[in-house]
């Protein structure tokens, strides 16, 4: 799941129509809900694995080393245009499992 989708998907609701649908919303899987109060958003109601995904993300996110390697990468696929899934297949013997 990307932070576009999971915000593109969600649903905002207030706290009002919360109440009188909570055990809807809370048995509908899928995208995340957006609490709000007042029109501004103030929580979040979403499917515990997805917090578990975000959370493990934002981890590996504090390590240096790991931001480094990503703007390493970034850096030379902008300068280079990346390589053809194709060519990287071949190289990794995958293309057969995909």
């Amino acid at each position: 799941m990307s932070l576009k989708t999971l915000l593109k998907d969600a649903t905002f609701m207030g706290v009002r129509e919360l109440r009188s649908s909570l055990s809807e919303v809370i048995n509908k899987s899928g995208s995340p809900v957006f609490i709000t109060i007042h029109g501004k958003p103030q929580k979040i109601l979403m499917d515990y694995e997805e917090l578990l995904e975000l959370l493990e993300i934002y981890e590996e996110l504090q390590r240096p080393d790991l931001l480094e390697k990503i703007a390493k990468a970034r850096a030379e696929y902008r300068k280079t245009g990346g390589v053809p899934f194709r060519n990287l297949s071949r190289k990794l013997r995958i293309h057969d499992e995909i």
